[in-house]
């Protein structure tokens, strides 16, 4: 394995924690991948300053096809 998006395919990460300040760094294919075999990946884009944010939280939802928290609907289970 010599990337990050044959790592994520290997070991099916459910969480992805980034704290590198290398903007881009979760590709989309990487993000897509998050979201082929997680119902609700966690991916934490870190870095600060946001410029320097290993990706967007709106690529995040858009590549993973997750709706954010406040637009899900969640039913009572009574």
């Amino acid at each position: 394995m010599t990337n990050l998006e044959e790592i994520c395919a290997d070991l099916k990460p459910t969480v992805a924690v980034g704290a590198a300040a290398i903007p881009g760094a979760f590709t989309e294919k990487f993000i897509e991948l998050m979201g082929e075999f997680n119902q609700q990946p966690i991916i934490f884009a870190l870095s600060n300053p946001t410029s320097m944010a290993e990706c967007t939280a709106e690529q995040a939802y858009k590549l993973t096809q997750v709706s954010p928290p406040y637009l899900r609907h969640h039913q009572s289970s009574s």
